[in-house]
């Protein structure tokens, strides 16, 4: 098979190997750049979810993602399991949705029920205010489009 990643204007890739025979949570159990992401999914119950059938879509933020969050929020986060389990659905959407449909689509509905907008630039898509570094990553589960910045669902 051929490379199943792409890359976002000139992003660097971070994922290179053809993942597609693993699921979304070993794809990101095994990728160092996202430990930050596994530590969270693990705190927040997700990883079964993760290794189910599917379809599912994942944006996953990398370590630089977590990392920009000010750490009382990271904090607060990692300590409030309600609060991060809300946060970590909001990057998940049960469907498999590619980047071109993203593109047309213009939005999406999270696990955790509330809109994901996604705007298409000369850059490359947004994800609510996070961009897509790289995009199309196929796990066998689904697909996986990794952003520069943690989503977070706007209040109820």
């Amino acid at each position: 098979t051929g490379a199943t990643t792409t890359t976002t204007g000139n992003a660097t890739q971070i994922i290179t190997a053809d993942v597609s025979g693993l699921t979304i949570a070993q794809v990101i159990s095994s990728t160092p750049s996202l430990k930050t992401l596994d530590l969270a999914l693990q705190a927040g119950g997700m990883i079964t979810a993760l290794n189910s059938a599917g379809p599912i879509t994942l944006f996953a933020p990398t370590n630089q993602a977590f990392a920009s969050l000010p750490p009382a929020t990271l904090n607060a986060l990692l300590n409030t399991p309600t609060s991060l389990l809300n946060v970590l659905q909001y990057h998940v959407v049960a469907d498999r949705v590619t980047a071109a449909d993203l593109a047309r689509l213009g939005v999406a509905l999270s696990i955790q029920g509330s809109p994901i907008t996604v705007t298409v630039t000369a850059n490359g898509l947004l994800i609510n205010n996070a961009a897509v570094v790289q995009a199309d990553i196929v796990a066998s589960n689904g697909i996986i489009h990794l952003i520069n910045d943690v989503l977070t669902p706007s209040a109820q």
